[in-house]
């Protein structure tokens, strides 16, 4: 995971669903407080281009999701609260293989007013500056399991 925005190719890979995937924007939209106008003004998209693409009625051209994409600046915990299923799955396939009372090291970020638990390592070392909790990996599924922030499940 990088320090540079989300573009849509890489949103693309990770919720392959066209349906899910703008569900997804709005939410984030919504979360960001950012409207169409806001959009349209920042990415010269024209409004209506941008509903149209929104409610599907057009697919959209890979330039037209790239300009949508840059105006949300998607960054890293965004990047995380999107793979959260994956960061579940990875948790309990190490719970599995290693036991529920392995200490691990959870990486927290702020996000608005909250602090959000973006990914674990089992080694502690992360590439993100952030807040680290010291857990177990039991300890680390029930907290990625009550904080799933988006509005579908990739």
């Amino acid at each position: 995971m990088s320090n540079t925005y989300l573009t849509n190719e890489e949103l693309t890979a990770m919720i392959p669903d066209p349906a899910a995937r703008i569900k997804v924007i709005r939410w984030f939209m919504n979360t960001k407080k950012i409207t169409i106008e806001q959009i349209s003004e920042a990415s010269g998209l024209h409004y209506q281009t941008i509903v149209n693409v929104l409610q599907r009625k057009r697919k959209g051209t890979a330039q037209t999701w790239d300009k949508i994409m840059a105006v949300l600046q998607l960054g890293y915990v965004e990047r995380c609260m999107i793979e959260h299923d994956r960061i579940v799955e990875r948790l309990n396939a190490d719970i599995k293989k290693q036991g529920p009372s392995v200490p691990v090291s959870v990486l927290c970020q702020p996000y608005g007013a909250f602090l959000y638990a973006c990914d674990y390592r089992l080694d502690g070392t992360f590439d993100q500056q952030g807040m680290i909790l010291h857990m177990d990996l039991q300890e680390a599924k029930q907290l990625f399991e009550l904080e799933h922030p988006l509005p579908v499940s990739q």
